[in-house]
């Protein structure tokens, strides 16, 4: 109905303060919801920290375990000398006897 009489538009005090309740509590409602968010997204961001300290920690163990074994496991020799080349340069593999 686009146009309604004044007596239609009137509501009843005590409507008005339930409709007032209502608003309030919608209210209090979606600010318990921001808070909420705002709180997971504190915890959130606090376990993600919390992680990437402990991959960055690993990344640095993982790079000082990998040094000597990579040191350890160096070609054995320059592969002229049994006529090998490539990325497999140690007697053996690549040769058959």
């Amino acid at each position: 109905m686009l146009f309604a009489d004044a007596d239609s538009l009137r509501i009843s005090p005590r409507e008005a303060r339930s409709l007032i309740e209502q608003a309030e509590k919608r209210q209090k409602d979606a600010q318990n919801a921001d808070k909420k968010a705002a709180d997971m997204l504190a915890e959130y961001e606090r376990r993600k920290g919390i992680l990437d300290t402990r991959l960055s920690e690993l990344e640095k163990m993982a790079g000082r375990a990998h040094l000597p074994f990579l040191m350890h496991n160096r070609p054995v020799c320059s592969g002229s000398r049994h006529g090998m080349t490539g990325p497999f340069q140690r007697p053996g593999i690549n040769s058959v006897r």
